[in-house]
């Protein structure tokens, strides 16, 4: 098996920072519906 590429490395780092920016963001919301909010504030470019 090769080595992983450069660009396949950096996708592999921007895939686990954004799961764990969204780890973080659903536990700092207090209910579903917040998290709800809070995404779809994160999609309009607001968070």
């Amino acid at each position: 098996m090769s080595e992983p590429t450069a660009r396949e490395l950096l996708v592999q780092l921007t895939q686990e920072a954004e799961r764990l920016r969204l780890l973080d963001l659903a536990d700092r919301c207090r209910s579903l519906d917040e998290l709800k909010d809070c995404l779809r504030a994160m999609l309009k470019g607001v968070v």
